[in-house]
């Protein structure tokens, strides 16, 4: 049971392998969003869903990178704390 598709691999390959080997040891794969139920025999639509939420994993990846890319570029720190002896210059969104 997992609580959608997305949680069990992040790239369709891996989805794949998952669900073949639950398949060989008679494992049922459930989402809890219900898209998923090989028990009652709802898993035709694996494939499109492994696409999906491999595209969004991707984009979400470009996304932060981006966002980490850019605020690296205008010289602010990118971690959660600074080394010993630095301060972390703050943002100005305005």
């Amino acid at each position: 049971m997992t609580k959608e598709l997305s949680r069990l691999a992040r790239n369709g390959r891996l989805s794949y392998e998952i669900r073949d080997i639950a398949e060989q040891s008679k494992i049922h794969t459930i989402t809890l969003d219900n898209a998923i139920n090989t028990l009652e025999g709802n898993g035709q639509m694996f494939g499109i869903y492994a696409w999906m939420y491999e595209q969004k994993s991707q984009r979400t990846s470009q996304r932060v990178k981006a966002a980490l890319r850019s605020r690296a570029q205008r010289g602010f720190f990118k971690g959660s704390n600074p080394p010993y002896g630095y301060t972390v210059k703050t943002e100005n969104f305005m």
